[in-house]
């Protein structure tokens, strides 16, 4: 893969995501249960869409900036991309400043 080759994130995003579709993404074990929560690049790219439609029916625009205070979860991921893909900004580091 040459990631120079592409143009931006979301492209390499959403080709990654069509080439792996059926292969796992991410991997996370419940603390509390010991269960295992697969994800793979399906749900993952389906999330994504699904925040950036979230975000479209808030009325956030290219270039608005959005900030998602969360623990460190794999639906970080998600709104980073989400992000990425409907140019609008986030903001993580100021989930620092609300601790």
């Amino acid at each position: 893969m040459n990631i120079s080759s592409y143009k931006s994130l979301p492209e390499l995003f959403l080709e990654k995501s069509e080439e792996n579709s059926h292969k796992i993404q991410l991997v996370r074990k419940n603390k509390e249960t010991g269960n295992d929560f697969i994800y793979s690049w399906a749900k993952t790219k389906k999330e994504v869409f699904a925040f950036a439609n979230f975000l479209s029916q808030q009325n956030i625009k290219k270039g608005d900036r959005v900030m998602l205070v969360s623990e460190n979860r794999p639906e970080w991921f998600n709104f980073r991309y989400c992000n990425y893909v409907s140019r609008s900004g986030d903001s993580p580091q100021l989930h620092y400043l609300f601790r």
